[in-house]
């Protein structure tokens, strides 16, 4: 949240935190911070990986393609897998990654074949792909409705309708209504055109996986310095790209999720407006704000969360889930 505090400050239109630099008059942008921390870093990872020469098998078209049995024992794991992907998208955290999991212990533990998980089971597959589709639809519904992203896709949505001058909320369905059923519409449509692409270009896509990473990293890089450099033609747009990808590359090293900093970075502008709109509003008494009941509320819940954190981290007393890894 402290990057996105750089600039020009909304109240009283003072810099802060720009150390003289032009540059940072007008902020840190979101897109190249979130380019760098999931692009770049992405590259940097593959590309100081050791290569290994992928075994590469002789496969017809048509083997790809689900068989008429297949597709009768993939009817309830999808549909299980949705439902469940769905109600944790709800939640805040890693919802896809998290109902993926979910999904496929869940199809293990109700078959009756569960010695097939592992070795190309249909149900452990559609079921935890069923469950991440749908936790993304489901991290929607909090962005619209409150307009807080639970999700790092989520924050890039709300990033991309902020570009636009739409600001995502309760607000949303009586001022906009119009965009609120066209994003609803481009979901079904998306999905639809998916499927048309998808399936007669799924042979392409298997070639494009064997490439060597020597050849496909550069491509990819030249796409994204050529893509952030396009959006306001500034070169500092670029290193901040190229220092967020370092910095994102040593968090994924070092096992820090990347979500919260993409989160903070979006909700930063719209958190210290709200805070200080509310403390003028309330003459710069911030206790008064603990005086409704939703404030409270929320508050509790929040430092309950955080509380339990830190004893269950200090203890070393944290939940463990029994949760296998889809293989």
């Amino acid at each position: 949240m402290f990057i996105s505090i750089v600039g020009i400050n909304p109240m009283d239109s003072y810099p802060r935190f720009t150390c003289g630099w032009d540059e940072l008059m007008m902020g840190i942008d979101f897109l190249p911070i979130a380019m760098g921390f999931f692009g770049i870093s992405e590259i940097l990872n593959i590309a100081l990986e050791k290569y290994v020469v992928p075994e590469v098998r002789k496969i017809r078209l048509k083997d790809l393609y689900p068989t008429r049995e297949e597709g009768r024992r993939s009817v309830y794991p999808i549909f299980r897998g949705s439902l469940l992907g769905f109600f944790v998208g709800l939640l805040p955290g890693p919802c896809t990654v998290i109902s993926t999991f979910v999904s496929y212990s869940l199809e293990k533990r109700i078959s009756k074949t569960p010695q097939e998980f592992g070795k190309g089971a249909v149900e452990g597959v559609v079921a935890p792909e069923a469950a991440n589709n749908s936790a993304v639809m489901g991290s929607m519904i909090p962005l619209l409705t409150l307009g807080i992203p639970f999700a790092a896709p989520s924050a890039v949505m709300l990033a991309g309708l902020r570009m636009h001058n739409v600001e995502p909320g309760p607000m949303l369905f009586s001022t906009n209504p119009d965009i609120f059923w066209t994003f609803i519409a481009a979901m079904y449509i998306g999905n639809l055109m998916l499927l048309i692409l998808n399936l007669p270009l799924v042979g392409l896509f298997g070639k494009i996986a064997v490439i060597r990473p020597q050849i496909l990293m550069p491509v990819i890089s030249l796409i994204c310095l050529v893509g952030i450099y396009s959006v306001r033609n500034s070169i500092f747009d670029v290193w901040v790209m190229i220092v967020a990808g370092v910095i994102g590359y040593f968090l994924r090293k070092w096992k820090f999720p990347i979500a919260p900093f993409i989160i903070g970075v979006v909700l930063g502008p719209t958190t210290e407006n709200s805070v200080r709109q509310t403390l003028m509003m309330f003459k710069g008494n911030f206790f008064l704000i603990v005086d409704r009941p939703v404030a409270i509320t929320l508050l509790a819940l929040a430092i309950v969360f955080i509380v339990y954190k830190i004893v269950s981290s200090f203890f070393g007393k944290k939940i463990e889930l029994k949760i296998e890894e889809p293989r």
